[in-house]
C-alpha cells in the first residue's frame, strides 16, 4: 500500500513539473510573439500600408526576400528587425558585427549590404518614389562605438518618418499609390 502511495506521489510530481514546463513554454512564446507585434504596431503608426514577408526580383534577375515594406508619407520604407540584445560592435566597413552579452559572444554578417540590395530591388520597380531602409534594433542593443549607417531604434524611426501635417501626408500617399500597387502586383508572398 505504501509503495502505491509513493508511486502516486511521483506521478503527481511528474505531472506538476510537466504542467509548469508547458506553462513556461507558452508564456515565453507569448512574450516573444507580442513583443514582435508591439514593434509592428508601433511601426504601423507611421505607415499607411504594408507588405510583409515577400519576394521580388532583384537587380540581377534573381529573387530577394523582404521582411517588411511600409508605405509612409516620406516614401517606401524597408525594415529588417534585428532582435539582438547586448553590446553591438558594428561599422559600415566591417564584414562581421560582434555582439557581447553577459554570457555569450557571437558574430553575424554586416546586414547593411543585404539591406542596400533590397532598397535597390524596390527602387528599380518604383524609380519615382524615395525608398529607404532601416535595420531596426531594440533599445537593449547598445552600439557603444557609434551607430552605423541605416541602423535605428523604434523611437528614432518614428521620429524620422512621422509626418506632422495630415493633409500633406495624405497628398503624398495618394501620389505614391500607383507605385505601391505596382510593388504589390510584383510581390510574391512567402508562405
Amino acid at each position: 500500500m505504501t509503495d502505491r502511495l509513493i508511486d502516486m506521489q511521483y506521478l503527481y510530481v511528474i505531472i506538476f513539473i510537466g504542467i509548469v514546463f508547458v506553462c513556461l513554454i507558452y508564456f515565453s512564446f507569448r512574450m516573444f510573439f507580442f513583443k514582435k507585434k508591439g514593434f509592428e504596431n508601433e511601426i504601423e503608426s507611421i505607415s499607411y500600408n504594408k507588405i510583409k514577408d515577400f519576394v521580388i526580383e532583384d537587380f540581377e534577375g534573381g529573387e530577394i526576400l523582404i521582411d517588411y515594406l511600409f508605405l509612409t508619407s516620406k516614401g517606401f520604407l524597408i525594415i529588417e528587425i534585428k532582435d539582438i540584445k547586448g553590446n553591438v560592435f558594428g561599422g559600415d566597413n566591417l564584414h562581421d558585427w560582434t555582439v557581447l552579452t553577459d554570457n555569450r559572444r557571437y558574430t553575424f554578417p554586416n546586414p547593411q549590404l543585404a539591406l542596400r540590395e533590397r532598397i535597390m530591388a524596390v527602387q528599380q520597380i518604383v524609380n519615382q518614389v524615395p525608398v529607404y531602409g532601416r535595420l531596426l534594433f531594440p533599445k537593449e542593443a547598445l552600439f557603444t562605438k557609434g551607430i552605423p549607417d541605416l541602423v535605428t531604434n523604434l523611437n528614432e524611426l518614428i521620429s524620422d518618418f512621422q509626418e506632422s501635417n495630415e493633409n500633406t501626408a495624405n497628398f503624398k500617399i495618394k501620389s505614391f499609390m500607383p507605385y505601391w500597387d505596382l510593388i504589390a502586383k510584383k510581390a510574391i508572398l512567402n508562405k
